[in-house]
């Protein structure tokens, strides 16, 4: 056989896989949505006044008709980097995080799962968030991934991803079930607890987490640790006395110090990803 044709069929492989749907964790958060306790928990501050340096590019060529935020460095990057909103959307929070991290040398696309719809109403918000089909999201997200590590302008070798509450448990289900990705980070995001599913993890994992979350429960992400642990995956979690949604400056349960530490561990995290070979045992015994 051909061996460009050999090439291109494992890639095509490593991008197309199927997807699975939500997990019990995923379908809890998304319910708990629904309550007054989770509206009134996340309200939104004004947006910040900066404005947003990147630009929108169309994933057209990677397999969906989507829009994506694209922030590039200044020098060649270091590697990829995917962000996955929150429920709000991809909204200038969302955008501007992108240009922080396209500032460390990570060329980033933050993604959009809602089609061009972002909103500061919480129960819209919710609705969308429902609404959204984990499929379906997963295929946009891998188009994100093709794009940086396919297109004729960056070709990155390494791609991490970075999702935020509901983005933050599609970063999880982004590790399990694209093998193109080569790490991921989930802030306060559902957890996953089936092992036969975590089975499937072969890159490293950070988590962040909040001590206060009431409805990305503490206890099931010790079982979730504790999953991950027996199964020997390259695995992190780092834990913070703080609210849900602690690290989004945006929201009124941010707290600024807590904020600060997990960017720093996120920085080292990926710092180490694009320095270090992925597929060696012990990814972490030098961090942290």
């Amino acid at each position: 056989m051909n061996k460009l044709l050999i090439i291109t069929i494992v890639l095509f492989l490593s991008f197309n896989g199927s997807y699975s749907e939500e997990n019990a964790h995923q379908k809890a958060f998304k319910e708990g949505t629904k309550t007054e306790k989770f509206i009134t928990a996340h309200p939104l501050k004004a947006n910040e006044e900066r404005k947003p340096m990147g630009s929108l590019v169309n994933l057209g060529d990677y397999g969906v008709d989507d829009f994506a935020y694209l922030a590039v460095p200044e020098r060649a990057p270091i590697g990829g980097v995917i962000l996955i909103h929150e429920w709000w959307g991809l909204n200038q929070h969302m955008k501007l995080t992108a240009d922080h991290y396209a500032a460390q040398g990570y060329v980033t696309v933050a993604i959009d799962l809602y089609n061009g719809t972002s909103t500061e109403d919480p129960t819209q918000a919710g609705a969308l968030m429902r609404e959204l089909n984990q499929k379906s999201a997963l295929k946009t997200i891998t188009a994100g991934i093709r794009f940086l590590k396919e297109s004729p302008r960056f070709k990155v070798p390494k791609v991490a991803s970075i999702g935020w509450c509901m983005g933050g448990g599609l970063s999880l289900q982004t590790a399990l079930q694209v093998e193109a990705l080569d790490a991921a980070v989930m802030y306060y995001g559902p957890v996953e607890t089936d092992k036969e599913k975590l089975e499937k993890l072969k890159i490293p994992i950070l988590g962040i987490f909040a001590t206060q979350d009431d409805w990305v429960k503490p206890e099931s992400v010790d079982v979730f640790e504790k999953a991950l642990v027996e199964l020997k995956k390259e695995c992190r979690f780092v834990r913070f006395d703080a609210a849900h949604a602690f690290a989004n400056p945006s929201n009124s349960k941010f707290n600024p110090e807590f904020a600060d530490q997990a960017s720093k561990k996120v920085s080292e995290f990926l710092d180490h990803v694009f320095s270090t070979p992925t597929q060696k045992a012990g990814f972490f015994e030098k961090l942290f």
